[in-house]
């Protein structure tokens, strides 16, 4: 167990610093305590800088530097710098704060594009549950699963809404991104495809109930919400 040269410490095998002073061991060169042109340390006990240096386990020549009381810089040179903060503004997906006009538009109608697509799927898988629920005659089966494809829907608006707010992360602007978000699945792509598989299959046009009054109001007050939601929580995780 080592000694410190100027306080006489005992410290562990290999420590670094004197436990007691602050003494510094390194290897860097310094001449030993003791020749010329090295003064004495300060503040220690008395005879403490006759002390023999003793050199270190795996060390070719055990030097000491003094760190003086209340001056750490030479400890605070071999401290690990502290990790990078986030850079508001730059989004999880690598998104940027400033957008243009048609960055935001292309933003919008990919991610919504995605969520209408696993909303499609979903609901396909669904309802076959749906169908078997409601032939079975079971009333509580057809229920629950009625009651599973509502909420499975609304978390999905939810995700969708915070996956663009993700990306896009701008502060106080997440709850609009998602709700323009679920507003493109609900009024754009919907009633698109319903037009267009309507027009393909049946060679009219069909107006899908997001127009009728009792949908808008749903949009309105359940959906765009929902979106709102998911884009709040988005800014409040990723932005505070």
């Amino acid at each position: 167990m080592p000694s410190c040269p100027y306080c006489g410490a005992y410290n562990p095998e290999g420590a670094s610093f004197c436990s007691l002073c602050l003494a510094r061991l390194l290897t860097d060169g310094i001449p030993p305590v003791g020749q010329p042109g090295v003064p004495p340390a300060h503040g220690t006990l008395s005879g403490a800088q006759d002390a023999p240096t003793r050199p270190l386990p795996g060390a070719h020549d055990a030097r000491t530097v003094y760190v003086p009381s209340g001056d750490f810089r030479p400890v605070g040179e071999n401290a690990p710098a502290p990790p990078a903060e986030r850079t508001p503004g730059a989004g999880r997906f690598g998104g940027a704060t400033k957008r243009s006009a048609g960055q935001v538009v292309t933003l919008v109608l990919k991610h919504s594009l995605v969520v209408f697509v696993v909303l499609v799927i979903c609901g396909f898988i669904l309802g076959f549950f749906l169908a078997g629920a409601l032939f079975s005659g079971g009333r509580s089966g057809f229920y629950f699963t009625l009651g599973l494809v509502y909420a499975v829907e609304a978390l999905l608006l939810i995700w969708g809404g915070y996956r663009i707010s993700a990306e896009a992360l701008e502060r106080e602007r997440g709850w609009l991104y998602g709700t323009v978000c679920v507003a493109a699945v609900i009024f754009f792509w919907q009633p698109l495809i319903s037009f267009l598989i309507g027009l393909l299959v049946t060679e009219r046009v069909v107006v899908p109930q997001t127009f009728s009054p009792l949908g808008i109001l749903v949009a309105l007050f359940l959906f765009l919400p929902l979106g709102a939601l998911g884009g709040w929580l988005a800014e409040k995780r990723y932005m505070g």
